[in-house]
């Protein structure tokens, strides 16, 4: 599913002061990328893309969205194991993230994302 997020990232991007356009044309042809390789199912290459996207880009603003289709997909993947883990890197790195609940499941701790 899509977020709203793809391909906007904005030069205001936090943690970035001056973030040249060639760089956010970068990041938005390496999201779209790997959004594309997810959409015809490609999961594996779309995971990799997704890892070299965050590897490059940690502060985007398209950072979250990237960590939360890397962690469905590998949740997808591999429930037990590399989808739980991609969920608990998920939520130390966004703890409020807009995909808690679902990482918060994912991860095995489906009771706990009741509270807030």
């Amino acid at each position: 599913s899509d977020n709203g997020s793809s391909n906007v990232a904005s030069s205001n991007a936090a943690g970035s002061n001056a973030t040249s356009s060639s760089d956010l044309i970068e990041q938005n042809r390496l999201f779209g990328e790997a959004t594309a390789l997810r959409k015809r199912g490609a999961n594996e290459a779309a995971v990799t893309a997704y890892e070299r996207f965050l590897a490059r880009y940690p502060t985007s603003q398209l950072s979250e969205s990237a960590a939360v289709e890397r962690m469905r997909l590998l949740v997808a993947i591999d429930r037990s194991q590399r989808g739980a883990a991609a969920a608990r890197e998920y939520l130390a790195r966004f703890p409020r993230g807009f995909a808690r609940r679902e990482a918060l499941e994912a991860a095995g701790e489906g009771g706990a994302a009741k509270s807030p």
